[in-house]
């Protein structure tokens, strides 16, 4: 059976397949990540069989991870180095996107923005519909964190807000100068809580707040709640 038949999405909120990679990028080609008539594939980097004694992986990943491993003892980033180079990527943070010198950061020529965006968005606009993203909002932060253990997140991920929430949320971004934005539909996500830009990227004041703070929590982390809920 194809793979599209039960990953419908996976040419959109995965790593990219079905292309052959540049001779620099394939840099340290493990015996275990294979190509496939020369291009990645989903195979590349998932095996059902790829623990020990053909036991399953999380995520079927290839050297993934022990079932019992703590989350926290876990980089998601292993697993990039097989094909990428450490020493280029290791240090990068995507959540700089401005230099010392005050220029837009490059990644292998291109911006960083490209890393989570389709084109560079422009810092004038603030529309959630000039946006464009290269996977789901979502998708693309765990691409290095994983997702928020516990029922906050249960509860919240890309739970609708009901009318009397929004009607708190649209008075709390006004008198607290934040913003809390949602997905299409009106749905919660990862960056409704977390500014995941650097201060000097926005050019709008609620735009910016949360930029650069503890946990790039748009509000302190002892009043977020606060934006959503009358808390008495």
């Amino acid at each position: 059976m194809p793979y599209t038949k039960c990953h419908p999405s996976y040419n959109v909120n995965h790593h990219p397949v079905d292309f052959v990679p540049e001779p620099n990028v394939f840099v340290t080609p493990g015996s275990q990540f294979h190509l496939f008539e020369g291009k990645i594939r989903c195979l590349t980097c998932h095996d059902p069989h790829a623990g020990p004694g053909y036991t399953e992986t999380p995520k079927f990943l290839r050297g993934g991870y022990p079932l019992d491993m703590p989350p926290n003892l876990r980089d998601r980033r292993r697993l990039c180095f097989e094909c990428h180079s450490r020493e280029k990527y290791a240090d990068t943070n995507l959540h700089k996107m401005i230099d010392k010198e005050g220029k837009q950061v490059q990644i292998s020529g291109k911006s960083v923005c490209l890393h989570c965006h389709k084109t560079v968005p422009d810092p004038e606009i603030h529309r959630r519909s000039d946006v464009r993203f290269r996977a789901d909002i979502a998708f693309i932060c765990w691409r290095c964190h994983p997702p928020m253990p516990g029922g906050f997140f249960i509860e919240h991920f890309l739970a609708k807000p009901t009318k009397r929430v929004l009607d708190e949320m649209d008075r709390n971004e006004k008198s607290m100068h934040v913003k809390f934005p949602l997905l299409p539909r009106g749905r919660i996500t990862c960056s409704t809580c977390h500014n995941p830009h650097q201060k000097e990227v926005m050019r709008e004041d609620r735009a910016m707040t949360g930029a650069g703070e503890p946990k790039l929590l748009r509000l302190p982390a002892a009043t977020i709640c606060t934006g959503c809920h009358t808390i008495r």
